[in-house]
């Protein structure tokens, strides 16, 4: 394998990660700003969610509900379109990997996005789907 083959960016992988974690892809293409705004996001929407869950019983609440599930899974959807763009952009030139392209860094956000989203599965299952009073 040659260096430059190496640094290509693939659009599959930029995709992947951002499918795993919000905004993961464009870190992996070396848009780490972008990548944080992305996830930072994500995780405000998801915090969003948490606190109209635990109000749902209100029209409103559950409306606002619904809107930021809408926008967390619009934003996933974008995220993972703008990685693979990105990449496949980078194809025809020479990436220099930073700092923050590293396995480390990928491990960790993942890591960190995966118990915040299991808790947050967890409670809207408990607080939306599963509540009923016999």
């Amino acid at each position: 394998m040659s260096l430059e083959t190496h640094h290509v960016r693939k659009p599959w992988v930029a995709a992947s990660l951002s499918l795993v974690c919000t905004g993961l892809g464009q870190i992996y293409c070396g848009r780490a700003g972008r990548g944080l705004v992305m996830y930072s996001s994500s995780l405000l929407l998801g915090l969003v969610m948490v606190v109209t869950a635990l109000f749902a019983h209100w029209t409103a609440m559950l409306f606002a509900f619904l809107l930021s599930l809408g926008g967390l899974i619009g934003l996933l959807i974008w995220s993972v379109r703008d990685a693979r763009l990105t990449a496949r952009s980078l194809a025809a030139t020479d990436f220099q990997p930073q700092e923050c392209n590293r396995p480390l860094v990928y491990s960790m956000m993942a890591l960190t996005n995966v118990p915040y989203l299991l808790g947050l599965v967890f409670l809207v299952r408990a607080t939306m789907f599963e509540a009923f009073v016999i």
